[in-house]
């Protein structure tokens, strides 16, 4: 062997040791990392939350989020985790974590705060309080929510069974603010996954239904009269209160529509005239300076 064929074999094995000693070293770095995102995990899963969101794995960082609530078992921090389901369409999970909410001992005093923090947040923006002043309502609607997107994508087999169980849940219990009856009807209503049929067929199920010796259309009335009826409310309230006027009958119609076979009934069109006189007070409410 020359001289230079020596030199160029010495210089290949210094190469060869140099690459296994530098992938050594990535690999440790590597393994490292991971060590204590493990450990991050665990002990600090807020500071791991954000290594996974800059990186957009938003499902690691769900299960995060998961685990600061199980470190601390703080009824906000679960609010914080249904927000995230809730904001990447984590229909399941978020379905969840919100049964879990209701089961929470300090639940009814979580939402009065953050009702409270809410209305301080609209600072003053009527059009807001809807939205941000009655967390109860939310939560109810995004359970519904989350049955009805889960049993379109075919992932709950009795989804209408337990989607109409807690439509009239929601309409026969004793918040008057509830606007989950018309969300619930505007998904069905307008879902390009459901034939016209199978709109129908739903209808008629939910219409069928008889609680405490009352049909479903009388507890329609009677939620519509108990609204009518409530006194005593702050302004606030009666925002929330004329806004579940307008979302009761808006969620009348499309139920009227689909019972029909999607055609524009003489009823639907009286449920229209209702829902405009409706629209027009709430923006009434919306103006007033009191």
């Amino acid at each position: 062997m020359t001289e230079l064929a020596k030199e160029e074999n010495l210089n290949k094995k210094l190469w060869l040791n140099s690459l296994k000693l530098f992938l050594k070293i990535a690999l440790i770095m590597i393994a490292m990392f991971f060590f204590v995102i493990a450990i991050l995990f665990y002990l600090a899963p807020k500071a791991d939350a954000k290594i996974f969101n800059f990186f957009g794995l938003t499902k690691v960082e769900e299960k995060c989020y998961e685990q600061i609530y199980k470190n601390s078992g703080n009824t906000s921090d679960l609010y914080n985790l249904i927000i995230f389901d809730m904001e990447h369409d984590y229909f399941k999970q978020e379905l969840n974590n919100i049964e879990k909410m209701f089961k929470a001992e300090d639940y009814e005093a979580f939402c009065k705060k953050l009702n409270a923090s809410g209305i301080k947040s609209a600072n003053g923006n009527k059009s807001l309080y809807p939205y941000v002043a009655d967390t109860n309502s939310f939560f109810k609607s995004q359970q519904l929510r989350c049955e009805i997107k889960l049993g379109l994508a075919g992932k709950n087999d009795d989804w209408k069974d337990r989607a109409i169980k807690l439509i009239l849940q929601n309409l026969t219990d004793d918040n008057l603010f509830d606007i989950s009856f018309e969300s619930s009807m505007n998904l069905i209503g307008l879902s390009d996954k459901l034939s016209v049929s199978e709109k129908t067929d739903f209808a008629k199920q939910l219409s069928q239904k008889i609680i405490d010796g009352k049909s479903f259309q009388e507890i329609l009335n009677e939620k519509a009269e108990k609204i009518k009826m409530a006194e005593g409310l702050d302004e606030v309230q009666k925002i929330l209160l004329k806004n579940a006027e307008v979302k009761l009958y808006a969620g009348q119609y499309y139920f009227e529509v689909m019972l029909s076979g999607g055609k524009e009934t003489e009823l639907a069109q009286q449920i229209l005239e209702k829902h405009s006189a409706a629209m027009s007070e709430y923006k009434n409410l919306l103006s007033s300076k009191n």
